[in-house]
């Protein structure tokens, strides 16, 4: 940029003496000529600046999210997707850990005029709008409300398929030599990384291989969330942590994983129905599911399955029976967790799961 600055300054300059030569400009216009090259020159990288600063690099903290991000950079949290679409590493919106560096695309954020200039504008005169008749007030659509998807607690002890099991640290014992741990009791823990007070950590367990029941190949394990436990106190070198919240029964030898917030997307009630067949993989109450339990499927991000999709399953016997339908609320990149929803026969390992004609 500064190449094509010094460019620019050349050229008035030599435009300059070959108008001296030939036409004999006075002194004063020389001085004009050399100050409009020397403008120009500054002009053009402040123009190219301006340009680049249209992305701002963001490292996320303990709590954020994409929807607090969004409303916290661009004003808008309803622009979580644009901001999960800049950074394709993010496989998952709802998993993100702190650390990670991301991109926010500032050319979102819809500025109000004069505001980096301090400069406010002088306000349009317009004559007062004429109050709407009764036909119109009628007419009017009614805001539609937003609702979380599904309830934060269910969201964070869904559960999940995965490869592998990652884990910082595990439960090692407790004080009182207790089998099953519950809300408020008090753990030793072994951490792979020096901790603080205060710092959390979901409680995981690895439960059974998930095979597919078409093909027998595995797909991984399904990892089940217990609670959550909380960095609570030092003493004689051992670090004990306190059980802050529980979904399920905790023992010892469970594994900790890195804690990150869950928040549940908003909805308004409108869901896709995508055309996707697969298989529901695995159940987490065991051999059958009921309304409002959770079960898992093959088909995840890279099938363009997205959180909030409806999806029919069926039973297949002697015939395909409509069994259900199934909403997802987390997606990986080959499998998702899904909440059942409506329910004709239980749901049950190997039913077929379908688009909703």
């Amino acid at each position: 940029m500064l190449r094509i600055s010094l460019t620019v300054f050349s050229i008035s300059v030599m435009f300059l003496k070959e108008e001296n030569l030939t036409e004999g400009v006075s002194g004063m216009h020389k001085m004009r000529f050399i100050l409009y090259g020397v403008i120009l020159s500054l002009l053009i990288p402040s123009v190219a600046l301006s340009e680049t600063e249209e992305i701002k690099e963001y490292k996320i903290v303990k709590g954020d999210t994409l929807w607090d991000i969004s409303g916290k950079e661009l004003r808008d949290s309803f622009l979580w997707p644009k901001v999960w679409q800049e950074n394709p590493q993010i496989a998952n919106p709802d998993r993100i850990y702190p650390g990670q560096t991301i991109r926010i695309p500032l050319r979102l954020m819809k500025k109000e005029v004069g505001e980096e200039s301090g400069v406010q504008p002088v306000p349009k005169r317009e004559p007062a709008p004429a109050a709407p008749s009764k036909k119109e007030e009628a007419a009017a659509p009614t805001p539609v409300p937003l609702t979380p998807l599904v309830d934060k607690t269910l969201l964070m002890s869904s559960g999940y398929i995965a490869d592998s099991v990652h884990s910082v640290g595990v439960i090692t014992g407790s004080p009182f030599e207790k089998d099953l741990l519950g809300n408020d009791d008090i753990v030793y823990v072994s951490l792979d990384a020096p901790a603080k007070i205060g710092d959390e950590f979901y409680v995981i367990r690895r439960g059974e291989v998930v095979h597919h029941p078409a093909t027998g190949k595995k797909l991984g394990y399904l990892i089940e969330v217990l609670g959550v436990a909380t960095v609570d106190r030092f003493e004689f070198g051992q670090t004990m942590a306190k059980i802050t919240q529980v979904f399920g029964a905790i023992k010892t030898g469970d594994l900790l994983d890195t804690y990150y917030d869950m928040t549940p997307p908003l909805t308004t009630g409108a869901y896709r129905t995508p055309n996707i067949d697969g298989y529901v993989v695995a159940l987490r109450s065991g051999m059958a599911a009921g309304n409002l339990d959770i079960v898992y499927i093959d088909k995840g991000s890279t099938d363009g399955i997205e959180v909030g999709d409806m999806l029919r399953t069926v039973f297949v016997g002697t015939h395909k029976v409509p069994s259900g339908k199934i909403q997802v609320i987390g997606s990986r990149e080959k499998t998702s967790t899904a909440i059942v929803r409506e329910i004709n026969m239980p749901i049950a390992f190997g039913n077929l799961i379908t688009g909703i004609e």
